[in-house]
C-alpha cells in the first residue's frame, strides 16, 4: 500500500492580509455547515470532494480514498482563502451595504453553490433592487439535489437564514 498524499494549499503570505467586514463570521459558520472530512468523498452531488467541501478535481485519481487527505489546518487554509476570494465577489456584485451578518450568510450561500449560480440567482437581481426581505424566500429555493429536495439543503438554507437576519452568530 502506498504512503497517504496529504494536498498541499500554497499562497503568497499577502493573499490575507486585510480580512473584509463579516469574514470570521463567514468562516466560523460556513465551516460549521460544511464540516471537515480530511480524506476525499462524495458529496450529496455526488462530487468529489475533500475539507470543508472542496471540490477535487482530478487531484486524487488513481489513489484510494485513504490515501489522499487534507488536514484540518490545510483545509482551514484553503477555506479562508475561498472565502477571501467569496468576500471579493461580494463586493464586485452586490450593488447596496450589507452588513456582517448579511455578508456571512451570502458567503456561506456561494460557497455551497458558486459563483456563477449566484451571479445569475434572482436572489442577487432582488437584493440589487433593495429587497433585503425577498433574500430568505429567494434561499429557500435552493434545496434540490439534481432535481429533489434534500432535507440537508433544506436545515443549511434555514441556518444561512438566521445567519442574514442576525439570529444566529
Amino acid at each position: 500500500m502506498s504512503k497517504p498524499r496529504s494536498l498541499m494549499v500554497v499562497a503568497t503570505s499577502a493573499v490575507l492580509v486585510l480580512t473584509p467586514i463579516g469574514f470570521e463570521l463567514s468562516k466560523r459558520k460556513t465551516a460549521e455547515a460544511e464540516g471537515l472530512v480530511e480524506q476525499r468523498y462524495m458529496d450529496v452531488g455526488q462530487y468529489e470532494t475533500i475539507g470543508y467541501g472542496q471540490r477535487l478535481y482530478g487531484e486524487c485519481d488513481n489513489l484510494k480514498p485513504e490515501e489522499c487527505n487534507l488536514p484540518k489546518a490545510q483545509s482551514e487554509f484553503a477555506l479562508q482563502l475561498e472565502l477571501y476570494r467569496i468576500h471579493k465577489l461580494l463586493d464586485a456584485t452586490v450593488k447596496v451595504s450589507l452588513n456582517e451578518s448579511q455578508r456571512a450568510a451570502l458567503s456561506m450561500f456561494i460557497y455551497n453553490v458558486g459563483d456563477k449560480a449566484f451571479k445569475n440567482s434572482t436572489l442577487l437581481k432582488e437584493l440589487n433592487k433593495g429587497c433585503y426581505q425577498c433574500v430568505p424566500n429567494e434561499l429557500r429555493k435552493w434545496i434540490n439535489v439534481r432535481g429533489k429536495p434534500n432535507k440537508g439543503l433544506k436545515n443549511r438554507r434555514e441556518k444561512e437564514i438566521r445567519v442574514w437576519v442576525g439570529s444566529e452568530k
